[in-house]
């Protein structure tokens, strides 16, 4: 009564409040009731609250996936328990004297095949990993990294086809690259959460003891790969630079205006690092030293001759595009290119000066208007002159006798063109360097039809060598119960 008496005098409508506080309220809740309607309230709003902040977390790190569902009918049902995606390739060396590695994935299941080129056989290398695997390397001892979606890398001994060991990380490892000499010996994981694992010792001895992480950006960390002294890490439509030794950033460029495209490749070649956007028909070349844009190009353009203005075109982007570029492999003085439609297409890339440019430039024209099955795809690029740092002696009176100039023109000519699957290319790798070159080509699944090919020079008419692929293929057979088996035997024939 004292508080509606103190609460009267400042409405001064005493019959107002009397009426609201005693005929309105049929009943007056009591403490419990309120501290429960209290309590209830709020658990809603931190529920309200997590779910924005998950929201707001997700989008930050995945940025825009996209993927497609394959529904199971009665007539598929069978089908898609045997069927392997192909997720990634490696060779365990360059000559063809250890077997090359094939990571697939089975409903959720892990299956590693090694292949003996020489042999012409097929093995499996049991393993227990009840996750899809997304990467593979073999670091210099001969060990096999693998990275996997449930956040573990596990490491297998070639020559004795045993798990050594594994180890978790903070996320799902996307790529691996490593470093391997006498004196260090590192692995660089590139994870889902945005940064990358260091790890340092990661061989056949055992696990390592300790590692670091480095933060590279909100997105994913899609690819990873190491330029002489430098790691270069793909976040999101930025290439960032590390050092090897202290972990700093040396550089970082953007590759694409859109902050929702990804950088999905990063591979070095004798030319510069040529990088491929996620979904995307460009190839990017960048290079090592200055990380200038090179050479810029759409594989997948109809034009003849792109100049230095379609350097400032806008890359497109869209996942179910068929001449999206998957993977690429720079080979001496070629690049391959595999594309989502199963094609793989090779092209020259020649270096001149800017002189050369504007003679050979009618001709090329020409040249391509009475072949219509080449492609010249050109681009002219000047460097500044820049001197030598460390050289230099004196920052005045310098002659410009000591600089350097450099006017460099970068062309592409498609050479061959070649569809080897109907899937989309996965990996492109290169089994033996010298006498009598091989490259390694696999596509979207691994059955008996094929999907791997082997690519080597044969001569053709009027005494030129040319890449020719032969497809893998394997036997398939039955057991006695029926049920469908593969053979440790292939079969390689011309495509």
């Amino acid at each position: 009564m004292q508080y509606m008496k103190r609460a009267a005098r400042v409405t001064y409508d005493i019959d107002r409040l009397f009426k609201a506080s005693f005929d309105e309220i049929t009943k007056f809740p009591s403490n419990e009731e309120l501290d429960e309607m209290q309590k209830k309230y709020r658990s809603d709003i931190e529920a309200k609250n997590d779910f924005k902040l998950t929201v707001k977390h997700e989008r930050k790190r995945s940025r825009v996936s996209s993927f497609t569902v394959e529904i199971a009918t009665p007539d598929r049902s069978d089908r898609l328990d045997h069927v392997q995606v192909v997720e990634c390739a490696v060779a365990a060396s360059k000559d063809l004297s250890k077997p090359v590695c094939i990571a697939c994935s089975v409903r959720g299941e892990t299956k590693l095949y090694l292949l003996d080129i020489d042999k012409k056989e097929r093995s499996t290398l049991e393993v227990d990993i009840d996750s899809r695997v997304l990467c593979a390397d073999v670091v210099g001892d001969g060990t096999l990294l693998i990275g996997t979606v449930s956040w573990f890398i596990y490491a297998f001994c070639l020559d004795s086809c045993e798990e050594i060991w594994s180890i978790q990380l903070s996320d799902s490892v996307i790529d691996l690259c490593h470093y391997y000499d006498e004196t260090d010996d590192k692995v660089y994981a590139a994870l889902a959460d945005g940064s990358i694992a260091v790890l340092p010792n990661a061989n056949s001895d055992g696990p390592p003891s300790q590692g670091s992480h480095v933060r590279i950006g909100s997105a994913p960390v899609m690819c990873v790969t190491l330029v002489d002294d430098k790691v270069w890490c793909g976040c999101s439509n930025n290439v960032v630079i590390l050092e090897t030794s202290t972990l700093e950033e040396v550089h970082a460029m953007v590759v694409s205006p859109s902050g929702r495209h990804q950088v999905a490749r990063l591979i070095s070649g004798e030319h510069g690092v040529w990088c491929t956007i996620r979904g995307s028909s460009w190839v990017i070349l960048v290079d090592k030293i200055t990380y200038d844009v090179l050479f810029k190009v759409d594989v997948a353009c109809d034009t003849s001759i792109i100049d230095a203005v379609s350097m400032e075109m806008q890359v497109t982007v869209s996942p179910f595009q068929e001449s999206r570029v998957t993977t690429v492999l720079p080979f001496n003085d070629e690049l391959w290119v595999g594309l989502g439609n199963g094609q793989v297409l090779i092209f020259d890339i020649q270096v001149g000066s800017k002189e050369d440019s504007k003679e050979d430039s009618s001709d090329t024209i020409k040249d391509h208007l009475n072949e219509s099955y080449e492609s010249a795809l050109e681009c002219i690029i000047d460097d500044e002159s820049h001197s030598d740092n460390e050289n230099e002696t004196s920052t005045e009176g310098k002659d410009s006798s000591e600089r350097i100039d450099y006017e460099r023109r970068f062309s592409m000519k498609m050479r061959v063109q070649y569809r080897v699957s109907e899937e989309a290319i996965r990996s492109l790798i290169v089994l033996r360097e010298v006498d009598g070159p091989i490259i390694f080509s696999c596509a979207g699944t691994l059955s008996a039809e094929g999907g791997i090919s082997l690519w080597e020079k044969e001569t053709t008419e009027g005494d030129c060598e040319e890449w020719m692929p032969c497809s893998v293929r394997h036997e398939i057979r039955h057991d006695s119960r029926g049920e469908r088996m593969t053979s440790p035997t292939m079969s390689v024939s011309p495509s």
